[in-house]
């Protein structure tokens, strides 16, 4: 019972790496060599045996995975979220995107505790025909604190108004509506890490169906001179996409996993104890690591789907073609016209309140300033074999190391290694720059970015790892993807630090300007001024012109 406690509050991987400066990167190679960590549904139910108890969050969370993945897979668009309901008999009442704790605010009933008054604007996807009886959402009250709430969608006037936006969102407004107090904080971010986490299983979907489309198309020729796939471009997207979902695959596997300890405890329909069960039962994800996981599949995805559109450009996707070579495979390029329709709802769904969710959640990690070596240790003395360590290794002593990748797998890892120790030092300078003022959201937002990179490429070098020390037949497959995803992924961490240092510039400069009308001149009025003459030119140009007549004379 104690172990399973233990694996119960595992250390967090993202907060550990932001607050402490150090990986907890043991807890992955673990997860992936352990040998009932991943373990699906299916697995779950051939494995136990006896009489069957009550069904343990973990079964419910590992069920609400598998119908989300595969409605996504047949739908691309925001149904994904009633498919989750479905799966747990929940048919009569429907849940809010996660971010309707910043856009619903809730007023308490003075005479009855347990009654609100609702004003706001929440989204759900569910169709007009199958409207439920009530609404399940998170709402921030007057103090701030954060409750769930239970709102019925029949009402006198005009309380409750709900209206289509397209891609299967539904828009709720809340005038003056009224709700029922059913759990408080906790259970919102245990509702938020849920989302997050199914959130990701429908961006992995979506991108293996993807995968299937772009890569039938690239084959689809009667002739093989005429391959698209020959096309080393094609080559490549083809290869972001498999990488970008073996990524999400990789992540979603750490954060909702367990180690054997709680398996076991999970699968042992036998064990007559009640409190193990009572604990299994609370089982949710870690909420920092869910936030980080679903801006990761909302990025990736984002690029899944423009990757897509240029495959598949200068082709008619009005209606299913059968594949040339085996015809009885189709290429469903109806999926994908709708999913370039409703793309912008379907990420809104997944990820809408990713930057809301990095500043509730992580912002507050990065108030500590991450310690070093020499900052940990009141003794300058207890540090030396580190110390040593460090030089004939030929580190620095503030570089984070990860504790035991594939040997295959240096030239990733090394590149990785010193990403990390760089948005460990940009975490520190901003302290020492900012110590008296409050986090900026931008630096916030970027560095939650690359923080969630760091995390699924972790995953990714983990996995391969253990596929490779275990000599599985995937292991050279998942090798390839891991080269793959890795450059991908120090593409996409250059990037973030690109776009946060050229806002670091533009405000610099925007703050030394004196006169800021040159910068707000209409895009009209800009176009109709006359060129500026160059003067400085023209003079130069006399200058010489006068030194080459002397030089004559």
């Amino acid at each position: 019972m104690h172990r399973v406690l233990l694996a119960r509050n595992r250390v967090d991987f993202v907060a550990t790496l932001l607050q402490q400066g150090r990986l907890a990167d043991m807890l992955m190679l673990r997860h992936f060599t352990a040998p009932g960590t991943k373990v699906s549904l299916e697995e779950l139910k051939e494995e136990s045996s006896g009489t069957p108890v009550k069904e343990t969050a973990r079964h419910a969370l590992l069920k609400k995975r598998e119908a989300v993945y595969a409605k996504a897979m047949s739908v691309p668009n925001t149904a994904w979220m009633s498919a989750a309901a479905t799966a747990c008999g929940t048919k009569e009442e429907c849940c809010a995107l996660s971010q309707s704790r910043e856009t619903v605010r809730a007023t308490v009933n003075s005479s009855d505790p347990t009654r609100v008054t609702l004003n706001g604007t929440c989204f759900t996807a569910v169709e007009e025909k199958n409207l439920p009886a009530s609404l399940r959402l998170a709402a921030s009250c007057e103090n701030g604190d954060a409750v769930m709430l239970t709102v019925p969608f029949a009402q006198s006037g005009e309380r409750v108004q709900s209206y289509a936006v397209g891609g299967g969102l539904r828009a709720v407004q809340l005038c003056g509506a009224e709700g029922s107090i059913v759990a408080d904080a906790a259970a919102v971010d245990e509702f938020t890490a849920e989302q997050n986490v199914l959130a990701a299983a429908a961006c992995s979907g979506v991108l293996r169906r993807l995968e299937e489309i772009c890569a039938r198309h690239a084959t689809n020729t009667a002739r093989y001179d005429a391959l698209l796939v020959r096309n080393p471009a094609v080559q490549k997207r083809l290869s972001q996409l498999a990488s970008a979902r073996f990524g999400v695959e990789a992540l979603s596997s750490f954060v909702t996993g367990h180690d054997p300890a709680m398996v076991a405890a999970d699968t042992n329909t036998n064990s007559t104890d009640s409190t193990v069960h009572h604990e299994s039962e609370k089982y949710t994800p870690s909420l920092v690591e869910s936030v980080a996981l679903c801006m990761f599949a909302k990025h990736v995805l984002a690029e899944g789907v423009a990757h897509a559109r240029e495959i598949t450009r200068y082709t008619e996707l009005t209606q299913k073609q059968p594949h040339n070579s085996k015809p009885e495979c189709c290429i469903e390029y109806t999926y994908a016209a709708e999913l370039f329709g409703c793309e912008r709802q379907l990420l809104s769904s997944m990820g809408g309140g990713t930057a809301m969710q990095g500043m509730r959640y992580i912002a507050p990690l990065l108030t500590q300033q991450p310690h070093t070596q020499q900052e940990q240790g009141t003794n300058p003395f207890t540090n030396i074999p580190e110390l040593i360590t460090s030089y004939v290794l030929g580190a620095e002593n503030s570089s984070v190391r990860l504790a035991a990748p594939h040997v295959n797998l240096q030239v990733s890892t090394a590149r990785l290694e010193k990403d990390i120790s760089l948005m460990l030092h940009r975490i520190r300078q901003h302290h020492k720059q900012h110590k008296t003022q409050r986090v900026d959201p931008l630096f916030v937002m970027a560095i939650a970015q690359y923080a969630a990179e760091v995390f699924a490429n972790v995953a990714v070098v983990y996995r391969t790892t253990a596929s490779l020390s275990r000599e599985d037949p995937s292991g050279p497959r998942n090798w390839l993807l891991a080269q793959s995803f890795c450059s991908e992924s120090n593409a996409r961490r250059i990037r973030v630090l690109q776009e946060w240092d050229l806002s670091v510039s533009a405000r610099r400069a925007l703050s030394k300007a004196g006169n800021l009308d040159e910068c707000t001149i209409h895009p009209v009025e800009l176009m109709n001024v006359e060129p500026a003459k160059k003067k400085a030119t023209t003079t130069t140009a006399s200058t010489s012109t006068k030194t080459e007549s002397k030089v004559k004379n």
